[in-house]
């Protein structure tokens, strides 16, 4: 899913690109452009669109490097339950039963569900 977002974002760069520089080249050539100002204006609002939701979606499986030390990982991990087994780890040692900081095992769990969303859905 990440991968697919990702290639989404650079072809719809890309048909933006290639769609400006024939502009310009139209431009160019002709001395006028056949674009309306409504049409440009359009298309750009089309493109902000398209940039904002993968702005969204990106932003959903952004993983923070302070969320994987908390978790005590050095990358992201492969498998949902790679990710239940760090969290264990982590919440043995800092877990206020055990002489271990409440805030820590309440940012242990909020880094938990964050990366826990990449595997949901």
């Amino acid at each position: 899913m990440f991968w697919l977002i990702i290639v989404g974002y650079f072809v719809i760069r890309i048909i933006y690109l290639v769609s400006v520089k024939l502009e310009e080249n139209r431009t160019e050539v002709r001395g006028h452009s056949k674009l309306s100002k409504a049409e440009k204006a359009e298309a750009q609002r089309i493109y902000d669109m398209w940039t904002e939701r993968y702005d969204k979606a990106v932003a959903k499986y952004e993983v923070k490097k302070s969320d994987l030390w908390l978790l005590g990982l050095t990358s992201c991990p492969q498998s949902l339950d790679e990710l239940k087994q760090a969290r264990r780890r982590a919440m043995l040692q800092a877990h206020p039963d055990r002489g271990g900081s409440e805030a820590i095992a309440v940012d242990i769990n909020n880094a938990y569900s964050t990366i826990a969303q990449r595997f949901a859905a």
